[in-house]
């Protein structure tokens, strides 16, 4: 279920999203195991996460591999589309600051989170 603000569309969840790139393929459903290339930033811009030139990030929705927003934010996406998803705190990190190997704070306590997503491929999984 979801609602439309302008050209953004807004789950049940509270995730919300823009549709950047249209794609052909089957929309994303839960327990399918997805292939993504991204740019994570802050909502000022920051960018704090990407995927490797060339390279592909694969998750499966519905079993808590990644922060519960994208989870959300990727279901319902076509194959070849790219959205970009908006994170409340809640469904990121909420109170928790994330820190790099260094120690400096990349993810501020309370941040929205902005991720440019590319949708490659789902496949079911066995």
């Amino acid at each position: 279920v979801r609602t439309m603000k302008g050209d953004t569309s807004v789950t049940a969840s509270g995730v919300s999203y823009l549709q950047l790139e249209a794609g052909t393929g089957a929309a994303v459903e839960s327990c399918q195991r997805v292939s993504i290339s991204y740019v994570g930033r802050l909502a000022n811009g920051t960018e704090f996460d990407r995927s490797a030139a060339g390279t592909t990030f694969s998750f499966t929705p519905g079993r808590g591999e990644v922060i519960p927003g994208f989870e959300r934010g990727v279901l319902g996406q076509p194959v070849g589309s790219t959205r970009r998803i908006f994170v409340p705190p809640a469904l990121a990190y909420g109170a928790q600051e994330i820190r790099n190997n260094a120690g400096q704070v990349i993810i501020p306590a309370n941040s929205t989170l902005v991720f440019d997503v590319r949708v490659v491929s789902a496949v079911d999984e066995d």
